[in-house]
């Protein structure tokens, strides 16, 4: 996917500034089929997920819009993504009897048809998902699925494309809340980015009036207001790199791989210094710094103006590979994008060939997942996993740092024992100017400029 257009300042967090990003981003408005009546006699209301970046910034807004409604057994619920490059998530929806950490299973777990593989929770066939495989409903041109609110029903992902005519991509999700659900608090959460990104229906017994659209519209506009001047605080938290000498004489900097705080809702999706200055000798340490629930890597790397190669650590599929291929085996040094290993082609991540459903030409990878609701898969890819171990001396080739999650993620109960780490470095002894990006998140660029020491 391409990415976003050349990043400008953005600077402050003064009311004339929240007020300026609101109005860039517009108002969220309500379904135009709010509070009418729809073909079971109830209303309507539409529920966004994410929101729009400031221009020049690449932010995560891993919320919904607002995040708690009041609705009526019949209603009609559509959960729209926004307008934001990076916005990548899915809806899954709980019975009354459970809260959102019940409802998350982790970020993913061992594939069990492929030794030593691994895959994503967050499309698999699992318990905490509906029936599978999922009817076709709920997207555009098809009617909403109905709920009866007795297990979790789940979204599909939603995703927008990245430019005109570069994919269908899935914008929204309709559910209608079946007739005979009992009146309670039903809780809704982002199996992607985890229990932190979550929201809630109030069902309320029959002839209870619920909050108007306009209520709605403001509680979001509210809490978009909010996440934006908490947004600012935390990317300028984020700019000043850290500095040590070493014994040798040369230095190490430690540079924020994404930012965040401990709500767990909102992301900083950027380096902490888009450029970097160095001397030749001088290590570069990759802090992830985000949220629980976020996910970074530090690769590509490409001398000049060049754009560095993405290296993708995820591989859409409809089926899991039938070859027996390690899906997160590690590539061999100095292996090279663009030649199918790690990449939608003909060859899986390990360049074995596999049995496995792919994307048209044409369409960006997410788009394969519109071809078969309810059977989706995000298989784990090689560059998941550091193509050369942190700590190595960067001379030229491409480079991943596999992915990058939060300390404290890492060392929770549904984190523990997956095969990543927190930080990532890289040792410059030569000098030149190098470009590396994040492999999930457009926009998210940067550069190290190695000076030979005088």
């Amino acid at each position: 996917m391409p990415g976003n257009p050349a990043q400008r300042p953005y600077v402050g967090a003064s009311l004339a500034v929240v007020a300026f990003a609101l109005a860039l981003a517009g108002p969220l408005r309500p379904d135009p089929r709010s509070e009418t009546a729809t073909q079971s006699g109830g209303s309507a209301w539409l529920v966004q997920v994410d929101n729009v970046s400031p221009e020049g910034h690449a932010w995560g807004f891993d919320a919904f819009y607002p995040s708690r409604l009041q609705a009526h057994a019949g209603d009609t619920i559509t959960f729209r993504v926004a307008e934001n490059i990076n916005a990548f998530h899915n809806v899954s929806l709980l019975p009354v009897r459970q809260i959102p950490v019940q409802g998350y299973s982790g970020f993913m777990f061992p594939d069990p048809r492929v030794p030593g593989g691994l895959q994503t929770t967050f499309f698999a066939g699992h318990p905490n998902f509906a029936q599978d495989p999922r009817p076709e409903c709920g997207r555009a041109g098809t009617p909403p699925c109905v709920w009866d609110g007795e297990r979790p029903m789940n979204s599909g992902v939603l995703v927008i494309p990245p430019a005109p005519d570069a994919g269908q991509g899935n914008r929204t999700f309709a559910l209608q809340l079946g007739p005979s659900m009992a009146p309670g608090t039903y809780f809704f959460l982002c199996l992607v980015h985890g229990p932190g990104m979550n929201g809630s229906v109030d069902l309320l017994p029959a002839g209870t009036p619920a909050q108007s659209a306009a209520a709605l519209e403001a509680d979001a506009a509210r809490a978009y207001a909010a996440d934006l001047a908490d947004l600012t605080r935390l990317s300028r938290d984020m700019q000043v790199p850290g500095l040590e000498t070493n014994p040798d004489g040369t230095r190490t900097w430690t540079l924020a791989a994404g930012g965040g705080g401990p709500d767990a809702r909102l992301s900083v999706d950027e380096f902490g210094v888009r450029a970097l200055v160095i001397r030749t000798g001088d290590t570069v340490l990759w802090t992830m710094q985000g949220p629980a629930g976020a996910i970074h890597t530090v690769s590509g790397f490409s001398a000049g103006e060049a754009e560095p190669p993405r290296l993708p650590v995820f591989e859409a599929a409809c089926e899991a590979p039938t070859d027996g291929a390690a899906m997160a085996a590690r590539p061999e040094p100095g292996s090279m994008a663009g030649t199918g290993r790690g990449q939608m082609g003909a060859r899986g991540p390990t360049g074995v060939p596999g049995e496995r459903a792919r994307s048209e030409a044409g369409v960006f990878p997410p788009d394969i997942w519109n071809g078969c609701p309810g059977r989706e898969l995000a298989l784990v890819t090689s560059y998941s996993q550091p193509t050369i171990p942190s700590g190595s001396a960067y001379t030229a080739g491409v480079v991943s740092s596999g992915i990058l999650m939060s300390p404290a993620y890492l060392a929770s109960p549904v984190g523990d024992g997956l095969p990543f780490s927190d930080s990532y470095a890289l040792r410059f002894p030569v000098e030149g100017s190098y470009r590396y990006t994040c492999a999930i998140h457009h926009g998210m660029t940067g550069t190290i400029v190695v000076e030979t020491a005088r």
